[in-house]
């Protein structure tokens, strides 16, 4: 992955504007030089392919110019006879006639009669370029970094960039290793330093060279070429970090982080504004509040992402920004949408971004707005108005205003919804047709398919089931016309539902599981999928999650009162979370296991993955736009090849399986079973884990020789419940009578989460707490039972994925820290500004291209000794980011971690005097309940991760 990665990077740099073309010293016949004549009929058969010919020509003309004559066309001449020899093969002459060309380029280059400058520096590439042709790697390397200090010796800028293209390309081709670009790169810098306009001067110098690379990293990003964009982007940091162009170093970082964030790496996202902060000087501008919004909604932390946002439109309001107020004020309505309790406030906000962009003359931006109001609106059961507003809507397109193709989408989705909800079923079914021909011309055929189904819901909902189960065959019949016969699992899930509703039990099981297969495949293969764009309202009522099918089995087997089966169904579940968000580290995972082969099967599976996901990508295309008269037998060859990679997968999986299984459970969904969950678990110790069904909460407790299962309701109530908690008391010392309402609240909660299970958990010596994002922040070590608090009953450990039982004992009782690591938090956008860049400076020369790590450590700390505490509120693919570069345990605040924490600041005193992990967190609870501050603050979690 990284030498593909550094080739891109090269082939980035070698697509910029201006390459020298090869062949471009021809000289015009003119009635006064023959000899000019013969150069130019030379270089047409040259160009032909007559290069016998062409030699004998170029022959005579440098023949007769070297006695004397017009030099600049003895330049054409050598230049083209060069190329011809090579052509021949002729490699040693080629070059002798390149030299011979670059000494005569040399003395024409300062001449006023010459259009350009850089002759000299032109020939030199394209003697590069014929070595690299002739697989001399060294020796185009070589003449690469002589054009480059041509270029920089003349100070002729415009060539500056070709060289450093050429230079690059050819370094990579001799050594395409980390450390090698590495060196290059700082052995380019100190080239560069060389020029005089790049020294570090007041104001600051024009920047040609740094703005053509700029431009083509935005060209890139403007053309989704994402990740060559964020490549380019890190090489113009690091050069003008070597340059000592310090004033351009926050307008990087917020580049970076900008691609960053559009590829969802949060850790290298967070890393760039992290570093912007620091050395940012002044206020903050808009565009660097936005990135801080952008991060903290992925990261989950929605109440800081409004913060953000608000301070965005503050700065845009004083730098005049019309328009970026504009969409800020948009997107704050899309975050705080996301806030539960908070549904009129978001409503009143996209109304009034509505009325400034109808305001604005921005009618087309209005009416999108309009359609998320009445979206909001159906959700919260104001039926006629949003009635009202969608007919709006679709007067102000009849009126001649536009809506992008994504929008109709969502605004047919909306009409359907309505109309289905109005009875008007005929006009529900034309709404979803129209939106299905949208999406077939958009070629988003998942999309497409997950409406094909919608039918059938339909139907389903109305009772209507023979209709319903003829919608969800035509839906299968045409998902295999999609090429997705063989991963598509809307359909199933369809008809999954319509067999429970026939109480056809064995039928609704059969189905699932075919569909849980297909989703378990594609697991490893999906991008995360924490960090969409907020906005995207179609997604909200056409795109399904995989673990829809999952929820479903979870209600069947609720209904049948199947525990042990449940509790499968759920480790299943957090499986495929796991190995969704982890698959793109993958190789990563394997070394870290300590596997020890010499070839490394995760990056081999990697490999294997990216091709089956391009055959998949081709049968999408080969679907919405055949690429032959026979589409079906394309379709069905690209299946074929796409069934050979698969079984190579599988056979992978099971020598990988044979050879390490912690290694094979971090690249594949296998679960683990109820009886071995069971086995996992010692005398004393309790497994407590939720999971949400949306309209419920399901939550099990489980010890080795029992099962208990009961149901909370309503967890979006719960967890707005959770959250009040942590806003009125977490963070702050609380008086007696504050304290008397803690304890009610505490007392409420554990009546419904812990009294169920109070048999099972007063015995307990550990409690494994798993929960679902409902209850993640529920502090479970702070809740009572039986007038004791949770945690002076057993200590608690949190696990996300159940294998972790299978390794958590020797990690707990064996692991020695010497020091607590705490990580930044994306919620808390750090203060002042630095003029010190060392630190920043040694982490970019040590830096894993692609492994931009966003955390910024206490100093004098030793990663590989110490206990790392997250920041809390953090979204699973962020935190396993975080989490896939380090191994053993972490420990997770569920509040803002702060050195001057009384409870980190015990436990990491306790921790540095050789006490374990399970005595230092005894220790530092005891001391922060003694000191009666922050009474939430010591129930923190331990959180392990495989």
């Amino acid at each position: 992955m990284a030498n593909s990665m550094v080739r891109r990077v090269a082939c980035s740099l070698f697509a910029l504007s201006f390459v020298t073309a090869p062949l471009a010293l021809a000289a015009e016949e003119t009635p006064s030089n023959q000899v000019g004549a013969l150069v130019l009929r030379g270089h047409q058969l040259l160009r032909s392919g007559e290069v016998h010919e062409a030699l004998e020509l170029l022959d005579q003309a440098v023949t007769s110019l070297s006695s004397g004559g017009d030099r600049q066309l003895l330049l054409a001449a050598r230049v083209n006879r060069a190329h011809a020899l090579a052509q021949l093969d002729r490699v040693l002459e080629a070059m002798a006639e390149f030299a011979a060309s670059i000494a005569l380029a040399d003395v024409l280059a300062p001449g006023a009669d010459l259009a350009t400058a850089d002759l000299g520096v032109g020939v030199r590439l394209q003697l590069a370029e014929m070595l690299a042709d002739k697989g001399r790697s060294s020796d185009a390397q070589a003449a690469a970094w002589d054009a480059l200090q041509a270029a920089i010796r003349l100070k002729t800028l415009t060539s500056v960039g070709p060289a450093l293209r050429m230079v690059f390309l050819q370094g990579v081709a001799v050594d395409d290793g980390e450390a090698a670009l590495l060196s290059l790169l700082e052995a380019v810098n100190e080239e560069l330093m060389a020029l005089d306009d790049y020294r570090l001067a007041n104001p600051p110098p024009p920047e040609p060279i740094i703005a053509v690379l700029e431009d083509s990293a935005r060209a890139l990003a403007s053309r989704k070429e994402l990740t060559s964009a964020r490549d380019l982007f890190e090489l113009i940091l690091m050069l003008d970090l070597a340059r000592g162009a310090h004033w351009r170093l926050v307008s990087d970082l917020s580049d970076l982080s900008w691609v960053s964030l559009q590829l969802d790496n949060l850790p290298s996202a967070h890393w760039a504004l992290q570093w912007a902060e620091a050395l940012y000087e002044g206020d903050r501008a808009a565009g660097l509040w936005a990135n801080w919004a952008s991060l903290q909604a992925r990261s989950g932390d929605f109440e800081a992402a409004e913060r953000s946002c608000r301070a965005a439109i503050k700065s845009s309001l004083k730098e005049d920004s019309a328009t970026r107020v504009l969409a800020l004020n948009a997107r704050l309505a899309r975050i705080v949408e996301q806030i539960e309790g908070r549904d009129d406030e978001s409503l009143a906000l996209s109304r009034s971004a509505a009325q400034a962009y109808r305001k604005a003359g921005d009618e087309s931006s209005a009416l999108a707005e309009e359609l998320r109001v009445a979206d909001q609106m159906l959700d919260m059961g104001r039926n006629d108005d949003a009635a009202a507003l969608l007919a709006g809507v679709i007067g102000g397109l009849e009126g001649g205003a536009g809506l992008a193709a994504d929008e109709q989408v969502f605004m047919h989705l909306v009409n359907s919804r309505l109309s289905e909800q109005r009875g008007e079923i005929a006009t529900a079914r034309s709404a979803l047709s129209a939106a299905g021909t949208l999406l077939f011309d958009l070629g988003q055929v998942d999309e497409l398919a997950a409406l094909a189904s919608s039918f059938g819901d339909i139907e389903l909902r109305r009772g209507r089931n023979v209709e319903a189960g003829e919608a969800f065959e035509n839906a299968e019949r045409f998902e295999g016309q999609l090429g997705l016969g063989a991963e598509a699992w809307y359909a199933l899930l369809g008809k999954a539902r319509l067999s429970r509703s026939n109480s056809d039990t064995a039928a609704a099981f059969g189905f699932l599981e075919r569909a849980r297969a297909r989703v378990d495949w594609q697991a490893p293969l999906t991008e995360s999928p924490y960090g969409a764009e907020l906005g995207a309202g179609k997604a909200r009522h056409l795109r399904r999650e995989g673990e829809d099918v999952y929820r479903e089995l979870a209600a069947l087997h609720l209904s049948l009162g199947a525990r042990s089966a449940l509790i499968e169904t759920v480790a299943a579940a957090r499986e495929v979370r796991r190995v969704s968000t982890l698959s793109a580290p993958a190789s990563l995972i394997w070394r870290r296991q300590g596997s020890g082969p010499s070839t490394d099967p995760g990056a081999e599976l990697h490999t294997l993955r990216r091709d089956i996901e391009n055959l998949r990508s081709r049968l999408r295309d080969e679907a919405v736009q055949p690429s032959g008269e026979d589409p079906g037998q394309a379709m069905a060859e690209l299946m074929e090849q796409l069934s050979t990679i698969r079984t190579s997968e599988t056979e992978l999986l099971e020598a990988v399986a044979a050879l390490d299984p912690n290694a094979h459970a971090a690249l594949s969904v296998v679960p683990p079973s109820s009886a071995q969950i069971q086995g996992a678990l010692g005398a004393g110790e309790v497994l407590l884990l939720s999971y949400d069904l949306e309209e419920q909460i399901i939550v099990l407790a489980v010890s080795a020789q029992e099962q208990f299962l009961f149901t909370l309701p309503a967890p979006e109530l719960i967890a707005v419940e959770v959250a009040s908690l942590w806003n009125q008391y977490g963070g702050r010392r609380v008086g007696l009578a504050d304290r008397r309402e803690l304890k009610a609240h505490l007392a409420s909660l554990s009546e419904r989460v812990l009294q169920p299970v109070s048999t099972l958990l007063e015995t307990a010596k550990t409690i494994f707490w798993s929960p679902d994002p409902a209850l993640s922040s529920l502090p479970l070590a702070a809740l009572p039972l039986n007038e004791l608090a949770l945690s002076d009953r057993a200590e608690i450990v949190g696990i996300q994925s159940l294998r972790a039982l299978f390794r958590q004992g020797d990690q707990r009782s064996g692991a020695n820290f010497s020091s607590l690591k705490v990580l930044a938090d994306p919620a808390q956008p750090s203060t002042g500004s630095s003029s010190d860049l060392s630190s920043l400076r040694r982490q970019l020369r040590g830096l894993r291209r692609g492994e931009l790590a966003a955390m910024l450590e206490e100093p004098h700390q030793d990663s590989r000794t110490a206990l790392l505490v997250l920041p809390p509120r953090l979204s699973a693919a962020h935190r396993l980011s975080y989490l896939s570069m380090n191994e053993g345990p972490s420990l997770t605040s569920l509040r803002s971690a702060e050195s001057g924490d009384r409870f980190l600041r015990v436990l990491g005193d306790e921790l540095e005097k050789g006490e374990s992990l399970s005595q230092a967190m005894k220790g530092a609870r005891a001391a922060a309940r003694r000191k009666r501050s922050d009474p939430l603050g010591w129930a923190a979690l331990t959180l392990w991760f495989d």
